[in-house]
């Protein structure tokens, strides 16, 4: 049981609970500049290769091996992002055997307890790296690849919503949203 002022709340973890996690985590290791320069490059390859291929099948010039490699990259690099990524990070959640356990959280001003199916957990709110709010989540991060997931479907109401919130506020360092 929390203790005064603590809260306690059950739910499931879902392969899209996991799924924004990872987004967020993107997100949060590259940010928007990073973002821009990729697609900047996707697009410029892109567009190089198209302009070479153009002018190779319009003009006197034939096909060369180039022409070719850089149309490649760049459906390689869309094919990472498009096609391998969700995949493994699909894979990566259904290894982990977390998908549809239950989940008992226990939050109260020094500490969040975790059950697991089975297992269990106790993490000082200090211990966490940043915590993070989302239309749908609470991240609160340990290092830049985990992260204690919690839906925001789990509380039963906006108030309590609010009071976890306001737990993690005050123990982790840095918090957003």
């Amino acid at each position: 049981m929390p203790d005064e002022g603590g809260i306690e709340i059950r739910y499931r973890l879902t392969e899209q609970d996991y799924l924004a996690m990872m987004e967020a985590r993107t997100r949060w290791r590259t940010g928007r500049f990073g973002r821009a320069v990729l697609w900047s490059a996707v697009l410029l390859n892109i567009g190089v290769g198209a302009w070479l291929l153009v002018e190779a099948l319009v003009g006197a010039a034939p096909l060369a091996v180039e022409h070719f490699l850089n149309l490649g990259l760049a459906a390689l690099i869309v094919a990472w992002l498009f096609v391998y990524l969700p995949w493994l990070r699909r894979r990566n959640f259904r290894r982990m055997k977390l998908a549809d356990k239950p989940v008992r959280l226990v939050a109260d001003r020094k500490a969040v307890s975790l059950q697991i199916g089975d297992d269990d957990s106790r993490t000082a709110w200090r211990d966490f790296e940043r915590g993070q709010r989302t239309a749908a989540h609470f991240f609160f991060w340990l290092n830049p690849a985990i992260a204690l997931i919690v839906p925001r479907r789990a509380f039963p109401d906006d108030a309590l919503d609010e009071r976890f919130w306001r737990l993690a506020q005050d123990g982790v360092s840095t918090t957003h949203g």
